[in-house]
Parts: C-alpha cells; structure tokens; sequence
C-alpha cells in the first residue's frame, strides 16, 4: 500500500552546522544535534530576522541524500524552503522548494525523485511575515530513506495521543486545558526480504530506536498528502519478527513512530 519510507541516518546529528544569520542566545545551530523537538532546545535566529540560510556539511563527503525536513517549526503557511544540494566544488546537484507547513503541522518535508550524491546541503528558510518575529526550527533530518519493497498493509493505523487537563463544576460544566499533542503511526509489513532488507535496514531501525534516536517515516511519498503524514519522532519496534507468509525468505514486521516534542 503507497511506497513507505524510513530515514533514521540523519547526517544532522554528526555535521557541520552553520547558519548566516545571527542565533539567538544559547539557540544556535548546534541544538539541531539533539533529539527534543521543544521551542527552548531548538536553532532560534535573532528578532527580526525572518530568513536565513543553514548548511549542514558531514562530515564524511559525497553522501547519499533522498530527503530533508524541519520539524516542530514556527514557521507559517506563507513560508517558503528551498534545499539545495551542493558538491565541495560548488556545482549545484540538484534542488527543491517547498512550501511553508499545512496549520497545525509544523514541519515542511522534501523527498527527491531518487536519491543524489552531494557533500553539503543549504537550507534557505524565508518566512517574511513570521508573527514571532524570528525563525525557531528544533529539528531537522536530511539523509537517505529506506523503501521497503513491498508496502505497508492495511493493518497500518494513525491516530494521535494527547493530554488534556479537564475541570468539571457542581453543575456539570467542564473546562478543558490543553497541554499537548502529537501524531504517532503505526506501520505494518508482511513481505520483508530476509536477506536483503531484515537485517541491513529493519534491524539498523530497531537499533536507532533502542537508543532513542529520532525517525522519519512517510507513508508514501507519492502522496498529495505526504506533508501531513510524515512523522519524525521515536520508533518502537513490535516484541517478535514473524513469518506470516510461512516462508523464511520473507518476514513480517511492524513499528509505531512517535511525533517528537
């Protein structure tokens, strides 16, 4: 069902982290190197600077890009994010604009067509009537993604899990406080190869995920709506890996990814 992707080698974590514009006090750059997608962990520019330019260099060269994103953003609607692909001799590989988040998202997503080879990648963030006055992004993932080959079965689910303070009067009324929200997915798999996906790819996701580290997961990229189904945030992997097909050349798998606060 759809082509499913996951991205868990985020070049972020271990790069070069660089921005042209000024970062607010104890918000640079180099809070995109942890895990928390909260406001006060997060790159902050200073006020009134509502563009600027972040490259992110690994530091290992030619790497192999597929997709990049920014999560838990203020970003509005109106803004605008172009990614750009660069090899160390300056020849732009390729590039991509995407529009700012869909209300209540938070985050703009870019997958390419197919993955390119590039040293470093330029994220210019342009949101000129931001009403916070400053750009603050928490998190960010650019890295290859994996597409199991076979897609996810219907099994599959998504929902959200939230918390809500509730005060009910004598009379009966009530009085709800919101305090948060976050999506989570579960994807399910029945066909993945035993020799060629089991052990590179589903067991390189369990171990990320036993360390608690953060993970993309698209439902399908080719999706109209893949700007609201993507979720990065924390991977837990079901207890067994099963063969559902009765073949051991094929097994079943499934995780739920967590939204990151």
């Amino acid at each position: 069902m759809g082509k499913t992707a996951f991205g868990w080698d985020n070049y972020v974590t271990a790069a070069t982290l660089t921005a042209d514009a000024a970062a607010a006090s104890g918000l640079d750059p180099s809070q995109l190197q942890n895990d928390q997608g909260s406001p006060q962990y997060a790159w902050q520019t200073t006020a009134g600077d509502v563009s600027a330019v972040l490259t992110i260099t690994p530091a290992t060269p030619q790497q192999s890009w597929r997709a990049a994103g920014l999560f838990r953003t203020n970003l509005t609607a109106a803004a605008s994010v172009l990614f750009q692909y660069y090899t160390n001799a300056g020849t732009l590989v390729t590039s991509a604009t995407v529009g700012g988040p869909m209300p209540g998202y938070q985050q703009v997503v870019s997958v390419l067509a197919a993955a390119v080879t590039a040293d470093y990648l330029k994220i210019t963030v342009t949101d000129t009537n931001n009403p916070d006055g400053h750009l603050n992004i928490p998190l960010v993932f650019a890295g290859p993604l994996w597409l199991p080959s076979y897609g996810r079965t219907f099994r599959s689910a998504f929902a959200r899990d939230h918390r809500t303070d509730t005060q009910q009067t004598l009379g009966g009324q009530e009085f709800n406080t919101a305090r948060w929200s976050r999506r989570w997915v579960s994807l399910d798999f029945d066909a993945l190869s035993a020799t060629d996906e089991l052990w590179q790819y589903a067991m390189g996701l369990d171990a990320q995920a036993r360390r608690g580290g953060n993970v993309l997961a698209i439902q399908d990229i080719d999706s109209t709506t893949s700007a609201y189904e993507a979720v990065f945030g924390t991977l837990q992997t079901s207890d067994q890996l099963t063969y559902g097909l009765k073949t051991a050349s094929r097994v079943a798998w499934s995780a739920r990814i967590t939204e990151r606060l």
